[in-house]
C-alpha cells in the first residue's frame, strides 16, 4: 500500500502518518525500486491501534508506552477515565454557565457574578459607553481583586440600589455624565456634580455601613493588590472618558468620602 491508501484506510491524514513517522510511533516501510513507501497490513493494524487509542484520547506518549508493554491497558484506561471525568465535570460547568448567560441575554465577556446588573443596567437605558465603562472596570476588579473584598463591595451595592429602588438614579447619573464634554458649560458640569452629591447622600447608609466593615475614612486601599486595581481603573477611566467627565466623577467620589469622614468625626 502507498502512503495515501493506508492513510486512507485508517481514516487519517498523510501529514499525520509522517508525523507518527517522524516521532518513531510508526516505523517507516521499505521503499519499493521507484522510491516511495511500501506499506503492509502488519503496518495498517499498528496504524489502526494508534489512531483507536487517539480517539480514546491518549496522548501519543502514552500510546507509545502502550504499544511498547504490548499488555493490558487498565491502569492506563483508569488514568484516561479520570482525565476525562475531570474534563466532562469541566464542560458541565461551561454549559450551565453558557446556559445561564443565554437565559439573560448577557453578551458573555462579563464576570458572571455581575451579568444580572449589566443586563440591569441596560434595560434602565444605560448607553454603550456607560455600560463599557462598567463592565471594563468589573472585568478588572476580577482580574486584581485577590482577596474578593472589591467584587464583594460592589456586589452589595447592587443589592442595595435593588432594594432602594436607586438603579435608575444611578443609571441616569452615570448617561448625565456620559454626555459631558470639553465644551460642556459650568451649570453642565455643576449640575452633574450636584446630582451625583445627591447620589451620594441617598446611599450614605450603604457608604456609612462600609466604611464600618472596612475601616473608616482611607480608601480601602493601601495594599497593594488595591493600589495596581486603582490604577489599572485610572487608567480606563482616562481611555474612556474626557477630562470633564472624569473630574467630575473625582469630585463625586471626594463627596462620597467626605460622608465617611465626618460621620466618623
Amino acid at each position: 500500500m502507498r502512503s495515501r491508501e493506508i492513510a486512507g484506510a485508517a481514516g487519517v491524514t498523510v501529514k499525520t502518518l509522517r508525523h507518527y513517522h517522524r516521532i518513531g510511533l510508526l516505523p517507516e516501510p521499505p521503499r519499493s525500486e521507484n522510491g516511495y513507501r511500501d506499506y503492509r497490513v502488519e503496518d495498517l493494524v499498528l496504524l489502526l491501534r494508534i489512531r483507536r487509542f487517539a480517539d480514546l484520547g491518549f496522548s501519543l506518549g502514552a500510546i507509545r508506552s502502550l504499544i511498547a508493554e504490548e499488555g493490558r491497558a487498565d491502569c492506563a484506561l483508569a488514568r484516561l477515565e479520570a482525565d476525562l471525568a475531570e474534563a466532562e465535570a469541566g464542560i458541565r460547568r461551561k454549559l450551565r454557565t453558557v446556559r445561564a448567560l443565554r437565559s439573560r441575554n448577557a453578551r458573555g465577556d462579563e464576570p458572571e457574578a455581575f451579568a444580572d446588573h449589566l443586563l440591569a443596567l441596560q434595560r434602565l437605558g444605560a448607553g454603550e459607553r456607560l455600560l463599557s465603562l462598567e463592565r471594563d472596570e468589573l472585568l478588572l476588579m476580577g482580574a486584581l481583586d485577590f482577596d474578593g473584598d472589591l467584587s464583594s463591595v460592589r456586589l452589595e451595592l447592587g443589592r442595595f440600589l435593588d432594594e432602594r429602588s436607586l438603579t435608575k438614579r444611578y443609571v441616569d447619573l452615570g448617561e448625565r455624565i456620559m454626555a459631558l464634554s470639553e465644551a460642556s458649560g459650568e451649570d453642565d458640569v455643576e449640575g452633574a456634580v450636584s446630582e451625583g452629591e445627591a447620589f451620594c447622600e441617598e446611599i450614605a447608609d450603604f457608604l456609612l455601613a462600609q466604611a464600618g466593615k472596612r475601616g473608616v475614612g482611607a480608601r480601602a486601599g493601601s495594599r497593594s493588590p488595591r493600589l495596581l486595581y486603582d490604577a489599572a481603573v485610572d487608567a480606563l477611566e482616562r481611555g474612556l472618558l474626557n477630562e470633564v467627565q472624569i473630574e467630575v466623577y473625582g469630585r463625586i467620589e471626594r463627596f462620597a468620602f467626605d460622608i465617611v469622614r465626618r460621620a466618623a468625626s
